[in-house]
């Protein structure tokens, strides 16, 4: 059944589509599986500045969010947002919460990151409450493109073999000058996942998948060929395994 034209989630995406042009679908589609959810106590790991948090937590209606964040300046920015934040490095030190504390916790284009993710998963599942919810977002291994280019030998985007270099082995569609430098393309990930995968790994680990949407990535260019691919990416990405992003939810069983 199609939501009401003038719900409250219309309002939040509508929200949602001014944090960044970039990852304005990923964050509608986020929201969108978040509103089905309902949670008392929210943790939002990575959590940045605390705009995204304080968008779940008004979704899901949450009664106190929380957060971790390894940067000084955007921790300073969410508790100023009345976030309650532990700057911390989730890769050298454990959670700072007690068992089965949450209802709910986000996991936003953060995995990808992690040396280990199965650290931060192991975590994640003991400070849940039983039948809690985790809702995670990660760039796509398996997105349409990259399996048309690297048959060919390109590296696929949102991968990289450098920091320096992430543009280094891939097709040249974007001026490097400077695009590679703002946004990365991938040269600060280290475990991009399939949805195969990314499912696999959290049965692993005792959740079960309840919810999968994909999600396209937006081109700040207008040149013809870019809004093919803009277009190409829209459509594809209503099958998840061949998105660009993947948006997850599942329960802790």
């Amino acid at each position: 059944m199609p939501r009401p034209k003038d719900s409250k989630l219309d309002f939040y995406l509508s929200r949602a589509q001014g944090m960044s042009k970039h990852s304005s679908d990923r964050i509608a589609k986020l929201l969108e599986v978040v509103s089905t959810l309902s949670a008392k106590k929210l943790l939002d790991i990575g959590c940045g500045d605390g705009s995204l948090s304080l968008l779940v937590q008004q979704v899901s209606g949450a009664k106190e969010v929380f957060g971790v964040e390894m940067s000084a300046l955007a921790t300073r920015q969410a508790k100023s947002r009345g976030i309650a934040v532990s700057r911390m490095d989730i890769e050298k030190s454990p959670l700072p919460y007690k068992d089965r504390s949450f209802d709910l916790v986000l996991c936003g284009d953060l995995l990808e990151h992690i040396f280990n993710p199965s650290d931060v998963i192991n975590e994640i599942r003991r400070v849940l409450k039983p039948k809690g919810y985790l809702v995670l977002t990660a760039p796509n291994l398996a997105s349409w493109y990259n399996r048309l280019i690297f048959p060919l030998g390109f590296q696929p985007f949102s991968t990289a073999v450098s920091l320096e270099y992430p543009q280094a082995g891939k097709v040249k569609l974007f001026d490097y000058s400077e695009t590679w430098r703002v946004s990365g393309w991938g040269g600060e990930h280290l475990r991009v996942m399939t949805l195969k995968a990314v499912k696999d790994l959290l049965r692993m680990h005792g959740f079960r998948v309840t919810k999968v949407k994909g999600a396209h990535g937006v081109f700040a260019h207008n040149r013809f060929y870019y809004r093919l691919i803009q277009f190409a990416d829209q459509m594809v990405c209503k099958i998840p395994s061949m998105a660009t992003w993947f948006v997850v939810k599942a329960v802790k069983d």
